[in-house]
């Protein structure tokens, strides 16, 4: 369970998983049981690193679209190399992504 993301899988929505952290940061809870990290002790604290950092990209997204650039101008200026899980699902593992859906 990172806090930064860089990629995302080609049908997920960067909108519903900050609409999901926020709802899941209205609990109370430390502990989290993460399939990719194991026991997080800090749970709330990760979630709450996380969706600050989905809100500061979100932020810096749209401030470049309102400056005109598209989402592949946007993606290729916050993530300049493309990552080899890129290439190799043929972008369905990418930045782009979350780019095309913030």
């Amino acid at each position: 369970m990172g806090n930064r993301q860089i990629v995302a899988y080609y049908d997920e929505n960067m909108k519903d998983t900050i609409a999901s952290i926020q709802k899941i940061l209205r609990l109370e809870f430390d502990t989290v049981f993460c399939s990719h990290s194991g026991v997080i002790e800090n749970g709330h604290k990760m979630f709450r690193q996380k969706l600050d950092f989905l809100l500061d990209l979100q932020d810096r997204v749209n401030e470049l679209r309102r400056q005109g650039l598209t989402d592949q101008e946007i993606d290729r200026k916050l993530y300049p190399r493309v990552l080899l899980i890129t290439r190799v699902s043929r972008g369905e593992w990418s930045s782009y992504n979350m780019i095309s859906t913030i």
